[in-house]
């Protein structure tokens, strides 16, 4: 299975009260090119896809159109994107059944049921392969407020880590040998490389977790949230990529990237020093952002 891994768009931002449509226009088409360059069964978008809970018409517009064209260019491609902490959960979620219909899972927030246990069949996604089988199984956590925690409420981080931890065992429950299994999450690890352009997730600095919630077993974590590009370590075990942002979101941030993700064999194992002997692993760069915005200094 063959995954391509973006995440933190920021559709409608502006820098300094300047309109950036055209440089997200420029980073959908290319990377639209790209996709039908490298025909993966999966795009992930692991969060922030707009820049505000309120988006403007125009950048809802732009997710759409993009959503509407990837699929007429690839009909077997599946999408699994997810609300970030910029993100309305509700608003991801209000067109999901439209989304549908073009191979698209948008997951806004945990669903709970009504006697207060975890709804996990809901986070859990398979990715069709091409003989109609399935290659492997997407988990999306969607980024958590405290208030959303439902009866996992309590101390965040161990909160969180309840969340994880059921939705895990549910997910290694209907997996296959042969399938992988790959976790999307919005969230603050601790060991991450954070920027000028985060936004705290939790007021008291309580939002940074532990790479422990993803156990070895998982074969890739992508991740949102950070807007630079680097590992985190899981216990010394595996190493999850971490994706930069598609473009800066400050003057002074540094170029965007791509993690291009190919499973060859059942049980990945990312180690990032020699990806070489374990996984298809590359790195491309989008086009240049604004060249205005290029020459730009902030005082």
């Amino acid at each position: 299975m063959r995954l391509i891994h973006t995440s933190d768009w920021h559709l409608g931002q502006t820098l300094h009260e300047q309109d950036r449509s055209y440089e997200h226009a420029a980073f959908l088409g290319w990377l639209l090119a790209t996709l039908e360059h490298e025909r993966p069964e999966l795009l992930v978008i692991a969060g922030d896809v707009f820049d505000s809970v309120n988006p403007p018409v125009s950048a809802q517009r732009q997710l759409y159109g993009f959503v509407v064209e990837a699929t007429r260019r690839l009909p077997r491609m599946t999408i699994v994107m997810i609300a970030g902490n910029h993100d309305s959960g509700a608003r991801i979620e209000m067109p999901a059944p439209l989304l549908a219909g073009f191979n698209a899972h948008a997951i806004g927030r945990v669903p709970w049921r009504s006697d207060g246990s975890l709804d996990a069949g809901r986070l859990l996604l398979p990715v069709p392969d091409s003989d109609g089988g399935i290659a492997g199984w997407v988990l999306a956590l969607p980024y958590l407020r405290p208030a959303e925690l439902g009866a996992a409420g309590g101390d965040y981080p161990a909160a969180i880590a309840r969340v994880h931890a059921g939705l895990i065992d549910y997910a290694r429950s209907q997996g296959q040998p042969g399938q992988a299994l790959v976790a999307v999450s919005h969230a603050h690890l601790a060991g991450g490389a954070t920027s000028d352009s985060e936004r705290n997730l939790v007021a008291g600095g309580a939002e940074a977790l532990s790479p422990a919630l993803f156990p070895a077993d998982i074969d890739y974590v992508a991740l949102g949230h950070f807007h630079r590009c680097g590992p985190v370590s899981l216990a010394g075990v595996t190493v999850t990529a971490v994706d930069e942002a598609r473009q800066p979101l400050v003057a002074n941030a540094p170029a965007a990237r791509l993690f291009r993700v190919t499973f060859d064999q059942p049980q990945l194992v990312l180690d990032v020093t020699t990806p070489q002997s374990v996984i298809n692993f590359t790195l491309t760069t989008p086009p240049s952002i604004n060249p205005l915005l290029a020459n730009l200094r902030l005082t």
